[in-house]
């Protein structure tokens, strides 16, 4: 199931998909550019309950305008 969320940073927020989750890391889609890989996030889901910061570690488009980052959770 795919969870429909925001990612936020000091001066952006992207309306975001949940497509994967761990302890260690999260993989997103959203419509936009590709984020720059070393940005810092923060992930903030009221349910489940989830609210962590993550670091970029790869980032892609995939389709058209559609993009996936993955980031490290601390």
């Amino acid at each position: 199931m795919d969870i429909g969320f925001t990612v936020n940073s000091k001066n952006k927020t992207i309306y975001s998909i949940l497509r994967d989750y761990s302890d260690s890391g999260a993989r997103i889609a959203y419509e936009g550019e590709p984020l720059p890989v070393n940005s810092i996030m923060n992930i903030d889901l009221e349910k489940p309950g989830i609210h962590r910061q993550g670091r970029a570690v790869w980032s892609e488009a995939i389709n058209g305008s559609i993009s996936q980052t993955g980031f490290k959770l601390t």
